[in-house]
Parts: C-alpha cells; structure tokens; sequence
C-alpha cells in the first residue's frame, strides 16, 4: 500500500471538517452507558497505543470520581457520543459520532463550542481498512490497515509528524491480544508501543 491514497483520505477528511457541525448529530440514542477513568476508544485502530498508552478499562459504574473519565454512549455496538471530564472531574469535551454506509466520522468540540478534532475511518469487506485523525491546528495522522485474518498485520502511516509511508507492525501474543507496535529505521527494531 502506498501512502498516496492516504493524501486523498485526508483531503476527504479535511473537507468534512469544514463541513461538520454538532447540527449534523441526533442525540443520542443510548442503549446503554459506560465509563471509563482515561482513554478508551477511538475510531482509528491503535491510535491511543501508537501515543503509547494503553486503553483504560471500561464498565457500567459510574464514577464517584470523573477525574479524567469519559461517559460513552452506545447503541447497538455503536459509540454515539463521548463525553470527556478534565483533571477536576468536570465534563469540559463531547465527541459525537456520524455513520454513514461504510464511514464513521467522529468530531470532538469543547464546551465553548470550539472544534477540536475529526476523526475518519472506512471499512472494507467489514473491517477498518483507512482511518485518521486531523486536529484543528492542522496536524494529521492518517493510516492504511492490512489484515490477516480478523488481526491487523501491517499499518501504512501518512502523518504531519514523520516521514510518509512508515510501515508499522504489531505483535501479538497467544490470545492475538496486542502485545507491541514497531517499525524498522534501517535495521533496527524501533517501538512504539510496549503493553504492560
């Protein structure tokens, strides 16, 4: 896979972050709510381990305290809505999600009603073979998804932050439950993400 496509995915992306407001949503339609205490869920596969960190746990008990938790809504399988609480457990971020066919976009604004990111992915043959994030400072990482079997072997990068085209390979163990993420510079085996 070239990196290429991924210039016009992220055209595409940018062009609905132009788009998109909170008018788009419906509210949501929650069959059920969970919570997390920290990062949990992202449209793009791997995104929180590729900034190296490992996706908090999530459950149906709220909180007593919201210090860096996120209440997730979901119906039918789907994430709805994401709402985020700062460091002083107040909800400060909502995240709300559109599916479209074979889309999903998700953008995230704060409570000024400032856009502060778009998140984008494509599924083919029923598995995520393009997604992305572009932040509203311009900043972008988006990535092409090579499967094998129902596992993700090998992720093309396309970012604002590196050089195009980087190939990075994830490693699982016995239970395909991921264990590392890394690429090649050269030679040498670089990680990006170590689960603990």
């Amino acid at each position: 896979m070239n990196y290429k496509n991924l210039e016009g995915f992220k055209d595409e992306a940018l062009a609905e972050m132009d788009e998109l407001s909170f008018d788009d949503w419906s509210a949501p339609q929650a069959a059920e709510i969970l919570w997390s205490k920290g990062p949990s869920y992202s449209l793009v596969p791997f995104e929180l381990q590729m900034s190296d960190v490992s996706p908090a746990g999530v459950g149906l008990k709220e909180p007593n305290d919201k210090k860096n938790a996120q209440k997730i809504y979901r119906c039918e399988g789907n994430v709805m809505r994401i709402d985020y609480f700062n460091a002083r457990g107040v909800h400060h971020e909502t995240e709300k999600y559109l599916y479209r066919g074979a889309r999903a976009i998700s953008l995230k604004i704060n409570n000024h009603g400032e856009k502060i990111w778009l998140r984008m992915s494509e599924l083919e043959n029923g598995k995520v073979s393009m997604a992305g994030r572009i932040d509203f400072d311009s900043e972008f990482w988006m990535y092409h998804y090579k499967w094998d079997g129902d596992v993700i072997s090998e992720i093309v990068s396309f970012c604002s932050d590196s050089v195009p085209g980087i190939v990075i390979y994830p490693e699982y163990n016995e239970k395909r439950q991921l264990v590392s993420l890394y690429f090649y510079k050269a030679d040498t085996r670089v990680n990006v993400f170590e689960a603990s």
